[in-house]
């Protein structure tokens, strides 16, 4: 995903957009210089960014030497699915993750998946089960919206804050690319003898997961591994009732055209959204709703039928 410019409708125009992504390459924040040096903005209407992107490469180099949890996890993912230059190895990024990181289960994952890649089937396994004794499961992508919309200045007007907010958590989900630490999470799942460690790390990530994907992965991935199915079922009403919340409450901020009043809520939802993460906050919006867990992810189900009915209805 390219960095994209707000909205041409908005007071604040691709030169703005252009110059904060121009001050965070020049960041003495790492992470910063990452988020912003992989791609360049966007074409909108033959307009591009004259900026040097920094290379990957060099990106990599810049971090020899740091510990930074964040840092690592998104240059494991930007080279494993880069051309690979010579030092850009993913094996050394995610041990390096797991170092830095040394509870966190995804890092132990991300590892696997990397050995899996290199064909290490044995080292890979190992790595596995290491995952399955970490005591926590950390995502990314919370991290990297708030340090991305902490650059955007708050005199923006609202109309302009708001879209690069959005921006901010679009790229968030982008940048944050593991090298397949999900497949191969589902893989060790199908096998029996691996059942109890799957099982440690499905509940970690269900309890410590901050994503609806997160989420959604250990519910699903759970039938796989035999885990009971009133667990599932509850693991699937949760993730069903916080996805209603958030896009329930996403859409009652939209309207056309958009009032002040509008923008201004879209604009505290967004800020909230990305102090929490997305599903700290769908939990904040399902309490404030007043809607039971229940009848929200009965909603949620009832909205998915329509639309694929509709779907499929002919033209």
């Amino acid at each position: 995903m390219r960095l994209r410019a707000p909205s041409v409708e908005v007071p604040v125009g691709i030169a703005d957009w252009d110059r904060l992504v121009e001050a965070a390459r020049k960041s003495a924040d790492l992470r910063l210089r990452i988020v912003a040096s992989i791609d360049g903005l966007e074409d909108r209407g033959g307009v591009y960014s004259s900026h040097e992107v920094i290379p990957l490469e060099t990106l990599v180099e810049q971090a020899r030497g740091s510990t930074d949890p964040m840092v690592l996890s998104m240059l494991v993912g930007r080279c494993s699915e880069s051309a690979k230059p010579p030092r850009c190895d993913t094996q050394d990024l995610a041990e390096r993750w797991t170092v830095a990181d040394t509870q966190n289960q995804k890092a132990w994952l991300t590892l696997a998946a990397v050995l899996q890649q290199k064909g290490d089937l044995p080292a890979a396994r190992a790595a596995f089960e290491r995952a399955s004794r970490a005591s926590t499961w950390h995502e990314h992508n919370d991290d990297i919206a708030r340090v991305i919309a902490a650059t955007i200045p708050r005199t923006w007007p609202p109309l302009a804050r708001m879209h690069g907010l959005e921006a901010a958590l679009g790229i968030a989900a982008a940048r944050n690319i593991s090298p397949s630490p999900f497949s191969y999470l589902t893989q060790q799942c199908k096998d029996p003898s691996m059942r109890a460690q799957c099982g440690q790390i499905l509940e970690t990530m269900f309890r410590d997961g901050n994503d609806l994907f997160s989420l959604s992965i250990s519910s699903k991935v759970a039938a796989i591994a035999h885990i009971p199915d009133e667990t599932v079922k509850m693991r699937l009403q949760k993730f069903n009732a916080t996805y209603w919340a958030v896009v329930d409450e996403a859409e009652s901020t939209v309207s056309e055209p958009m009032e002040a009043a509008d923008v201004a809520r879209a604009v505290a939802r967004l800020e909230e959204r990305i102090a929490f993460g997305e599903m700290r906050y769908g939990q904040r919006v399902l309490e404030r709703s007043g809607v039971a867990e229940a009848d929200a992810a009965s909603r949620f189900a009832s909205r998915r039928a329509a639309r694929q009915s509709a779907a499929t209805q002919p033209r």
